[in-house]
C-alpha cells in the first residue's frame, strides 16, 4: 500500500488514531506509536473531531505522561572559539584503587615487621652478640646456636 500524503512512496505504517497508511517521511512516532500529522496536532493542542472516546482517552493519558517527564539537562562548557556552548565530553569511569591499597597495607606490613624484628634484635640479641656484623656471621656459621640464645 502507498502513503495516502505521498503516493510514489509505499506505506510503512498506519496511523494508530486513524488509520491512514503513512510513508517514512509522513510518520510521526510518539512513545512507540505511529501518528500521522493531524492526529499528533490533535493530540497535542487537545482537540477532537468524531473521535472514538477510548482511543480519545488512551490519547491523552499519552500526552499526559509526555509532559509529566523532565527533560534530562545536557552539560554544556564554553568553547574557546566565539563562546558557543558545546556538550561537555563524558569523562572514562574511574578506575577501582584496590591494587593502590594493597600496595599500601603490603608497605606498611612490611613496616610493622621490620620494626618488630629490630625489637627482638635490641632486646634479645644485641646483649649477647653486640653490634649487628657478629651477629651476622654468627647466623652464618652457627644459626641452631643464636636460635637457642633466644630461647626457642
Amino acid at each position: 500500500m502507498n502513503c495516502e500524503n505521498h503516493p510514489s512512496k509505499e506505506g510503512v505504517a498506519a496511523c494508530v488514531s486513524c488509520g491512514k497508511v503513512l510513508c517514512e517521511d509522513c510518520r510521526l512516532k510518539l512513545a512507540g506509536k505511529n501518528y500521522c500529522q493531524e492526529c499528533a496536532d490533535e493530540l497535542v493542542t487537545g482537540k477532537s473531531e468524531n473521535r472514538d472516546p477510548d482511543i480519545w482517552e488512551s490519547e491523552k493519558s499519552l500526552k499526559q505522561s509526555y509532559m509529566d517527564q523532565e527533560p534530562e539537562p545536557v552539560p554544556y562548557e564554553r568553547s574557546s572559539s566565539r563562546g558557543m556552548p558545546r556538550p561537555k565530553k563524558e569523562e572514562p569511569p574511574k578506575k577501582s584503587n584496590t591494587f593502590l591499597l594493597f600496595c599500601v597495607v603490603f608497605l606498611v606490613t612490611l613496616i610493622i615487621v621490620g620494626v618488630i624484628l629490630y625489637a627482638i634484635y635490641v632486646v634479645y640479641l644485641a646483649p649477647y652478640y653486640g653490634d649487628i656484623n657478629n651477629l651476622i656471621n654468627q647466623l652464618l656459621n652457627n644459626p641452631r646456636g643464636v636460635i637457642n640464645s633466644l630461647g626457642l
